[in-house]
């Protein structure tokens, strides 16, 4: 059950067009509870009982839960709970009804096999979901999202040559039955005003995917005809003339990208528009090439939680990165690239919408990378709504590579996908050659006595990397809190504490040794955690549901303002 305050805070960042919206919704899904039901249920369990037995054993695996089919699959159960009764994780039931993996199964399985028991499993498993879960009823039939990822993951196995046989042709047709149903219930109930607008967009892409996955069919066709040029429109309003997301989360950036993939593939002949799209499209795809670091791995920033559109999930092939710096201006953020080391900045707008949902205080914070190994890393995600600390911990100011004030993040948090203020960054100034570049960000002018942090980095070739953090209140003493996240697998040993100094080396096996220097002008407390629960501090998550232990430096000062530098160095061997 949220809290007066959360409604109080989501309430006071809607317009008006979104709460007439949001009570228009609330009247249909009441009224379309007494319409009568299809007959689609009874049609499946006779389509089920005509179809041979499953011969062999394949895995759903989703999150960090593994099911086996054929068997006994509760579609409305989070299987992340020990008991049934306990309030579910919605994510973890939404993730288990999008089918992805059955993509993995034709994939993996199909072209070895040879007897289709691959294509088998997969029609039978879609024709038990049908079965069980009628229209409008139940948790699957809560999100209009939910229902386009379905559509298209059936749209795209059922084009495939595998279904297009005559032991299937009762089943396709249910299949398809159902997608128009979900079509149909997709279009009734729009995401508009969504707390995150990537919802809007996989709505429409649903219907843009299943009516061009199946073009004869007159409703699938109106609805496509209806959700293009929406669609096209909101991948518009999502992105930056860059192509960088708005939500601020490179995770969405890469999701969203997902989409707009799908799109240029299923709308055929649809003029300039699908140039216009296709065009914005490989500014995403350059996008992800600057950010990333190795394959398969960009520098994180935002919300992560492992879904995907597609599956196996869309990868870019990179062309070497440019030595240098670029200063993505309208999205606020820099990317410095020299030989096996890059590394990010993260500035520019909060979030988008409104309430940000995906954003994290994140402000000013430097990710850096040598090679696969991640020097100074974001602390990722973790969860959405099973533990409020947790997802609080790595959504706050401490997760992330930059300086608290007075104990309180950049910016209030009101819930798990909503903050009541926000904090914006800009680019202050910017320089190639040498390569620097200095931000600031007005999260904590909602102080009574205001504090603006400014941060300026220089690069060397690569090295050295100055970070030279000014922060400061107007008349007020405040206490600031630095803090530098160290990637897996690096070793951090503090050392040569002074009142006003200290040292870290960080060593590991596949990069050569790295050094960081602090200096203060006014004396600082030092601590090193690893892992540490009970602060929480020095965490790491790449994976939904899990986290890892990770060493996080943290650097205290008291006073009216504070200059502080952080000089990273190659050492001249292993300390």
């Amino acid at each position: 059950m949220k809290s007066v305050a959360w409604y109080r805070a989501r309430f006071g960042a809607m317009e008006k067009g979104e709460l007439l919206w949001r009570t228009r919704n609330f009247f249909v899904s009441r009224f379309s509870r007494f319409q009568k039901k299809n007959q689609l249920s009874k049609r499946a369990t006779l389509a089920l009982e005509s179809l041979p037995s499953i011969r062999g054993t394949y895995r759903i695996s989703f999150f960090d839960q593994t099911l086996l089919w054929p068997g006994a699959i509760d579609w409305q159960r989070d299987y992340s709970q020990s008991s049934e009764n306990s309030h579910p994780d919605l994510k973890y039931v939404w993730e288990l009804n999008r089918h992805q993996y059955l993509m993995r199964w034709i994939n993996d399985v199909a072209d070895n096999d040879g007897d289709g028991d691959a294509a088998n499993a997969v029609i039978q498993l879609i024709l038990s979901w049908i079965k069980e879960n009628p229209r409008r009823v139940g948790r699957n039939w809560a999100s209009a999202l939910e229902c386009a990822i379905r559509a298209i993951v059936w749209s795209e196995l059922l084009t495939r040559h595998e279904f297009d046989v005559p032991r299937y042709a009762e089943a396709r047709l249910l299949i398809i039955d159902s997608i128009i149903e979900q079509c149909e219930f997709i279009r009734q109930n729009l995401s508009r005003f969504s707390s995150a607008n990537n919802h809007l967009i996989g709505e429409l892409t649903g219907l843009v995917c299943a009516a061009g996955a199946f073009p004869l069919d007159r409703k699938l066709k109106y609805l496509g005809n209806f959700a293009w040029p929406l669609a096209v429109e909101q991948f518009f309003r999502q992105e930056y003339p860059s192509g960088v997301n708005r939500e601020q989360a490179a995770y969405y950036h890469w999701y969203v990208a997902e989409y707009a993939q799908l799109c240029c593939r299923y709308a055929a002949d649809r003029g300039q528009k699908l140039a216009d799209l296709k065009s914005l499209y490989g500014m995403m795809a350059r996008y992800l090439c600057e950010i990333g670091f190795a394959p398969g791995k960009w520098f994180e920033y935002g919300d992560r939680d492992d879904g995907c559109v597609l599956s196996p999930p869309t990868r870019f092939d990179c062309p070497p990165a440019n030595d240098g710096l670029r200063i993505i201006a309208d999205a606020g953020h820099a990317v410095f690239s020299h030989a096996s080391l890059k590394a990010f900045v993260r500035g520019g707008n909060f979030g988008f919408p409104e309430i940000a949902a995906h954003a994290h205080c994140d402000q000013l914070s430097i990710c850096i990378a040598y090679g696969e190994m991640e020097i100074l890393t974001d602390s990722g995600t973790y969860c959405y709504h099973s533990d409020e600390n947790w997802r609080r911990y790595f959504k706050g100011t401490t997760a992330h590579n930059t300086i608290r004030v007075d104990e309180q993040d950049q910016a209030e948090y009101a819930g798990p996908f909503l903050w009541k203020t926000h904090a914006d960054a800009k680019i202050e100034s910017s320089s190639l050659n040498p390569p620097m570049v200095r931000l600031s960000h007005n999260g904590y002018l909602r102080l009574p006595d205001p504090v603006l942090h400014s941060r300026e980095i220089q690069f060397g070739t690569p090295f050295p990397i100055l970070i030279l953090d000014e922060i400061g209140g107007q008349t007020s003493d405040h206490s600031y809190e630095l803090v530098y996240n160290f990637g897996p697998g690096m070793q951090v040993i503090l050392r040569n504490q002074s009142e006003n100094e200290c040292e870290l080396a960080i060593n590991s096996p596949v990069m050569p040794p790295v050094r960081m220097s602090i200096s203060s002008d006014i004396p600082i407390s030092t601590m090193l955690h690893f892992g540490d629960d009970s602060v929480p501090a020095g965490f790491y998550s790449r994976r939904f549901g899990e986290k890892i232990p990770i060493f996080q430096f943290r650097a205290k000062a008291h006073g009216v303002s504070w200059k502080v530098k952080a000089t990273l160095s190659a050492a001249t061997c292993a300390e």
